[in-house]
């Protein structure tokens, strides 16, 4: 399998437009392929490549500490999420990286505060993905019991990402 994982790696490395949210992917990809290349005992010949893309997602930020689809664009919670993911992530790995995440936290609390029942629910994930000991188990039961969000109909994907914060928040999900 692992033959295959390194050929859909290299088809993400060498993708040619370079929008934040496929810098977010090729990114991650590189950071896996790097764990791989470790386990398979080979060498990894992309270290310029991560410090590149983590060099270009850094420059592209908003003026909120978020991304949308190019720098200078209107931010995009879910390309938010994909991108502090993927930074997180190389962090993780002892990258330096140049992401206030008291700023941002912050900016995301208030955000979602101000949405109230009606916040993103990738704002949400991001808010948990900067601090892990963010509760978010009361926005969950505030978003269940809203009449309105209960009435409305909900995409499966939706309905799955709401799945995945419950399991986050530690209340019990059936499928």
């Amino acid at each position: 399998v692992f033959p295959v994982l390194l050929d859909e790696m290299r088809h993400l490395r060498d993708y040619e437009y370079l929008c934040n949210e496929q810098l977010a992917s090729k990114l991650k990809s590189l950071l896996l392929e790097k764990k791989l290349r470790d386990y398979l005992k080979e060498p990894f010949i992309y270290e310029k490549h991560i410090l590149d893309v983590i060099k270009r997602l850094n420059e592209n930020k908003t003026m909120q500490h978020l991304w949308g689809w190019w720098q200078g664009t209107a931010e995009e919670p879910w390309i938010s999420l994909h991108v502090v993911e993927a930074l997180l992530m190389a962090e993780a790995q002892g990258y330096k990286i140049q992401i206030n995440k008291d700023i941002l936290y912050r900016y995301l609390l208030g955000k979602v505060a101000d949405a109230g029942v009606h916040a993103d629910l990738n704002m949400i994930r991001l808010l948990q993905a900067l601090d892990r000991n963010h509760s978010i188990k009361d926005w969950v039961k505030l978003k269940e019991t809203d009449s309105v969000y209960k009435k409305r109909q909900k995409s499966l994907y939706e309905w799955m990402q709401m799945a995945q914060l419950k399991q986050i928040a530690g209340i019990p999900v059936t499928m």
